[in-house]
């Protein structure tokens, strides 16, 4: 039988090591956008930070990765990003079924 074996490998002790020397949301979510980008060269990483509890919303404008464009702010209830926010458990989406606007602008 075969060994599997990962496609790549995540340096986890610098990546959790990064993530720690970060104390707020913003730059942590950076350092993930950061080590998406590195595993996966040649994408685009957006990862949507909810800053503010009492008023909710999604913004990734510090949070890119790679020549992309993204509004500063996208409504936390539209689209399918809004779909996972009011179901608050785990969604999976056929790729085919989502349009860009759903989920990467505003």
């Amino acid at each position: 039988m075969a060994t599997r074996r990962p496609r790549f490998a995540v340096p986890v002790a610098p990546f959790a090591a990064a993530l720690l020397a970060q104390q707020e949301v913003g730059p942590r979510a950076q350092v993930i956008a950061d080590q998406i980008a590195q595993l996966l060269p040649g994408i685009a990483v957006v990862v949507y930070v909810i800053e503010d509890q009492q008023k909710p919303s999604l913004d990734a404008e510090k949070r890119l990765r790679a020549e992309i464009a993204v509004g500063d702010v996208t409504e936390f209830d539209s689209g399918a990003l809004g779909a996972v926010a009011s179901s608050k458990t785990f969604m999976q989406f056929e790729g085919s079924d989502l349009q860009r606007e759903e989920y990467g602008s505003s």
